[in-house]
């Protein structure tokens, strides 16, 4: 789960994995919003989240199988 504070728009959460391809993509028109993970091999990923264009911060991620 994702949570953003502050925001009024939506936001975009793009995840990238470790050759830098997207490998999802979740636009969400709330404050809280849940990725799916389930279709994803274990490994690193990076999530950057936008707002309007603007970007906000970027998280790393582990997904262990």
């Amino acid at each position: 789960t994702v949570q953003v504070r502050g925001i009024d728009g939506p936001i975009v959460i793009e995840l990238f994995d470790a050759a830098g391809r997207t490998v999802k993509e979740r636009y969400a028109f709330s404050r809280s919003t849940t990725l799916n993970a389930t279709s994803l091999a274990s490994g690193s990923y990076h999530a950057r989240i936008t707002t309007d264009g603007t970007y906000l911060t970027t998280v790393q991620l582990s997904i262990t199988r």
